[in-house]
């Protein structure tokens, strides 16, 4: 299952807009936990990717777009969700992210 959202931010001081794609693969039947690729994308320029990883849990792709982002200067400020699928734990979790990372 792929959730995609509209993100909006900064970039290196400058308002940007961003999506966010994140596919849960299911691997129940060998056995091995579920693996979350995560892949962002500039708006601006869809051509390229801005970053991308691959983790076994939401949670440590969080943690990798986190340092990406203190590296890049990117701040987010709102999502929307534009996938017909939704799932409750990456949505919660996106929005505590981008919410413990305002800055007033």
């Amino acid at each position: 299952m792929t959730t995609a959202y509209f993100l909006t931010g900064s970039f290196n001081g400058h308002d940007n807009d961003f999506e966010l794609k994140v596919t849960v693969a299911k691997l129940e039947s060998s056995g091995q936990p579920d693996t979350y690729q995560a892949v962002l994308t500039d708006l601006a320029d869809t051509s390229k990717y801005l970053w991308a990883t691959s983790q076994p849990t939401f949670l440590k792709c969080l943690d990798a777009m986190e340092e990406f982002f203190a590296d890049n200067f990117i701040v987010l400020y709102s999502k929307i969700l534009t996938s017909a699928e939704r799932d409750p734990l990456i949505d919660k979790e996106l929005e505590g992210f981008i919410l413990n990372h305002l800055e007033y």
